[in-house]
């Protein structure tokens, strides 16, 4: 089968597929379980979480918030400024949530400008 007849989320796993032949030292992806069912996107994770633990550098976007315990570190943006930088436990710490999601809803509350500007002054941007 031609590429061009695959559906999306055939083509992101083609595409990554083709970046891991490679046997890059350095993966930088884009969204990578944008568009994949939720097992695929498990599978995903899992793979590069491995990678990742054998010493490669996984740096990936992503809107998605279930596999942030996968993450070893995590760098969250909002309107183009860096509104947090640190591990999930730390990120729930300094947004004062329960859970990851929760974290637009305090992006929302507060507006981005006052995420930043609390990050700037907390002890995670010191270590950044």
């Amino acid at each position: 089968m031609r590429i061009e007849k695959l559906s999306g989320g055939q083509r992101k796993r083609v595409n990554i597929g083709i970046e891991l032949l490679a046997d890059p030292d350095v993966l930088v992806l884009d969204e990578p379980t944008s568009g994949l069912d939720p097992a695929t996107e498990e599978d995903l994770v899992n793979v590069l979480s491995r990678l990742a633990r054998q010493g490669r550098t996984v740096a990936l976007t992503t809107h998605s918030m279930e596999y942030l315990a996968a993450v070893h570190w995590i760098v969250l943006m909002a309107e183009g400024k860096v509104v947090f930088s640190g591990s999930l436990r730390e990120l729930l710490a300094h947004f004062g949530v329960p859970h990851a999601a929760e974290v637009f809803k305090a992006l929302r509350q507060h507006g981005a400008d006052y995420w930043a500007s609390r990050y700037r002054d907390s002890p995670f941007a010191a270590r950044a």
